[in-house]
């Protein structure tokens, strides 16, 4: 794939706005990679490609692109963008985590000794429970959907991780907010049936 090519634009927009940035900053980091990589002379790209946000200052964040499983070369975007994302966990999306895991773990038992006629998960125990940890989740990504999906949603990032290394015999690396963790699940998902 050529970098500068609206394959290459669409997956990285796709990509960064499911890392919760808004199009426009998606468009203009998407540019700043296709820039960097005409300065490098690195215009082709391997199959599986990627495009992240590199969440290691709260400040000024890169983007970087991934290609084959490797990443190749990283962009830092205007200061206008920036921070391209808020990834600090506020202590009470810690509090609402810890919450979730316990609910989990009622769920899992409730599930073990369900004696519903049906199924289990139609257990209304079972379902009570399971609207309970959703009313937290979305608690949590109401106050800062950037944090890493393990904060904001322990149960869909553990499903999400474990089908990664499952179908892909790879790890998932990186910052995976709710929303991209979801988005790279359905498409492991999708490539896998």
């Amino acid at each position: 794939m050529l970098i500068d090519s609206p394959s290459f634009r669409d997956i990285a927009v796709g990509d960064l706005v499911a890392c919760g940035l808004s199009k426009a900053a998606a468009e203009h980091c998407a540019e700043t990679l296709v820039n960097e990589a005409c300065r490098l002379r690195h215009l082709k790209l391997e199959l599986p490609v990627s495009v992240h946000v590199a969440f290691d200052s709260a400040d000024t964040q890169e983007v970087y692109v991934v290609s084959k499983g490797k990443i190749i070369y990283a962009a830092t975007p205007a200061e206008q963008f920036q921070p391209l994302a808020h990834a600090a966990v506020h202590p009470a999306q810690y509090a609402l985590r810890q919450q979730m895991e316990q609910i989990l773990i009622q769920i899992d038992h409730a599930i073990a000794t369900s004696t519903h006629h049906v199924g289990p998960m139609l257990d209304p125990n079972v379902k009570t429970l399971q609207q309970r940890y959703h009313a937290l989740r979305d608690a949590s990504l109401a106050i800062n959907p950037g944090v890493h999906a393990a904060i904001a949603d322990p149960e869909n990032w553990n499903v999400c991780t474990q089908a990664f290394a499952t179908l892909t015999g790879r790890t998932l690396t990186g910052h995976f907010t709710h929303r991209r963790a979801h988005v790279e699940y359905l498409e492991v998902i999708q490539k896998a049936a």
